[in-house]
């Protein structure tokens, strides 16, 4: 797999400093992933198996796009920072969760950054944006991050 429409590489340390910004440290697999990838579109699709609350019933979603890091713009629309705090804002994250991609439907992909599953990649369904409850399924993707 590779990636298309990467951003600009970005330093080890403005990753870090990213985390720092959360108050975590970011899982070293996923730093990684952002030094030498920046996130992009992956060429072929890559497939996931997730539970849908909606229909009940399990289903198949592709990523649209791993958000990159842009370490000096606040406003790009891809840029995870700005993503993350639009979410955080809206309340559509928890704080210790932070956002890595999204499927072509609107929904997001995120990396756990709580101490009971640090690091485990789950599947947020925007269906259940406005409710009091955000639905998660945890999922397991691929080896792309290592």
């Amino acid at each position: 797999m590779r990636l298309l429409n990467s951003a600009e590489p970005v330093l080890y340390e403005d990753v870090l400093e990213f985390g720092n910004y959360l108050g975590v440290k970011l899982p070293e697999d996923y730093v990684e992933f952002i030094v030498n990838a920046n996130g992009g579109t992956p060429e072929p699709d890559m497939l996931y198996d997730f539970y849908d609350e909606v229909s009940e019933q399990e289903n198949t979603s592709v990523i649209r796009r791993f958000f990159s890091f842009f370490p000096n713009v606040e406003c790009e629309k891809n840029n995870i920072k700005f993503i993350y705090n639009v979410m955080r804002r809206e309340k559509t994250i928890p704080v210790d969760m932070i956002p890595i991609a999204d499927d072509p439907t609107g929904n997001v992909i995120c990396i756990s950054l709580s101490s009971n599953d640090y690091g485990a990649v789950y599947f947020l369904n925007h269906e259940f944006e406005d409710s009091d409850t955000v639905s998660y399924t945890h999922l397991t993707l691929p080896t792309i991050l290592r």
